[in-house]
């Protein structure tokens, strides 16, 4: 039983741990695509945003959930597996912004994740 709700902790703290990852990326990009100017100009009106302040508590939120997952977890092995935000945020970026992802790039996050695959067996 004991070792059934490590399991389920364990699952759960990665969840978060993606999910507040690809939030404040996804956020950050609606942050700077709602404002106009300099690049200086645009990290400072980023910073008066909803949405750029939100991505930076998630962001926060994000790294003390890695604590948590180290402490848990090999760091080779976190690593690896953390790996899978890359093509959770290309996910998020298809399907909420629009974004296009082309062959090359859709056959990168297969390596990434084939090679996420190879290093967890």
């Amino acid at each position: 039983m004991r070792s059934s709700l490590n399991q389920l902790e364990n699952f759960v703290l990665w969840g978060l741990f993606f999910a507040t990852t690809v939030y404040g990326h996804i956020a950050l990009k609606v942050a700077a695509t709602q404002t106009a100017g300099s690049e200086l100009k645009r990290i400072m009106l980023t910073l008066q945003n909803v949405w750029g302040w939100t991505a930076m508590l998630s962001w926060t939120l994000s790294g003390l959930l890695w604590v948590a997952v180290i402490s848990r977890n090999s760091v080779i092995t976190a690593n690896s597996i953390s790996s899978l935000r890359y093509g959770l945020v290309a996910a998020a970026a298809w399907l909420f912004l629009h974004e296009a992802v082309q062959g090359r790039q859709w056959l990168g996050l297969l390596l990434v994740v084939s090679g996420i695959w190879l290093s967890a067996r």
